[in-house]
């Protein structure tokens, strides 16, 4: 359902539909055995990421041809709390990259 809802929403594009989604995720968080996922090893690995909320991810004040589809990835290592985002435009032709470090939230997420 949840990913669904995700392709539905566009990966978080159509702003109508995020708050459907975010419920969603809220319902899954409440239930997460982990208190602290960004301590699991099980977070770390490469990720294609199927929503967001950041536009700049989702690339929406970029001229079409540069916007990522349809594929964006996110490596996330979670020893070393970083992240890596790949994504490619112009139809596959071009690969951009970004690094970030990860800061948890105040509740261990």
């Amino acid at each position: 359902l949840l990913l669904n809802l995700c392709d539905e929403a566009e990966q978080g594009r159509d702003k109508e539909k995020r708050a459907a989604v975010e419920a969603k995720i809220l319902e899954l968080e409440a239930v997460n055995p982990n208190p602290n996922p960004l301590e699991s090893a099980q977070l770390t690995g490469t990720w294609r990421l199927v929503y967001t909320t950041s536009d700049s991810i989702l690339g929406v004040s970029r001229a079409r041809p540069f916007r990522p589809r349809p594929k964006i990835l996110q490596s996330i290592n979670a020893e070393t709390l970083t992240a890596k985002n790949e994504e490619w435009v112009l139809m596959g032709l071009l690969k951009n990259q970004v690094r970030a470090e990860l800061e948890p939230r105040g509740d261990g997420r």
